[in-house]
């Protein structure tokens, strides 16, 4: 193994003189990938505009366009390149209606495990909606015995 350096100087000192000219910026946007790959699951952060674009959490799901997630709204199903995902709501396996009463605004990221380890590692693939931590208030969905279906939103004070 060598080593070699190369070793230059100037024989004049610079010619460009420092200026002290400045300039105010009005306004900075920082932008980044909403999808990002971390050590076992793909994470994606939902963006403000996927999320107007959204009415429920297979919308919201649709909208992320993570690669390899193909959503059918209509009957709640979802596939990957594994077959198909098991769907969690903060870690808890969920069901169509729960999946579908989601609220994108709620929704702070999406987790895909497309090779599930871990408490997943029986799925071919999972995706976790995790969603905010809400200081009042919650979600209470109840089936009436018509078939109805309501959503109530309460605020504890």
């Amino acid at each position: 193994m060598g080593f070699c350096a190369l070793l230059s100087y100037a024989s004049e000192p610079d010619s460009i003189k420092a200026s002290n000219h400045t300039k105010e910026l009005n306004e900075v946007v920082v932008t980044a990938s909403y999808l990002t790959r971390e050590d076992d699951h793909i994470l994606a952060v939902p963006t403000k505009e996927q999320r107007k674009h959204a009415v429920t959490g297979y919308d919201l799901l649709q909208n992320l366009m993570i690669p390899g997630i193909s959503v059918d709204r209509a009957t709640g199903s979802v596939t990957t390149p594994a077959g198909a995902a098991t769907l969690y709501i903060d870690g808890r396996e969920a069901d169509f209606r729960e999946v579908q009463s989601l609220r994108p605004k709620d929704i702070a990221r999406v987790e895909y495990f497309d090779i599930p380890t871990g408490k997943y590692a029986n799925d071919m693939s999972a995706i976790n909606f995790v969603l905010k931590k809400l200081d009042n208030g919650g979600y209470t969905h109840s089936l009436m015995p018509r078939k109805v279906s309501v959503i109530c939103m309460a605020t504890i004070t």
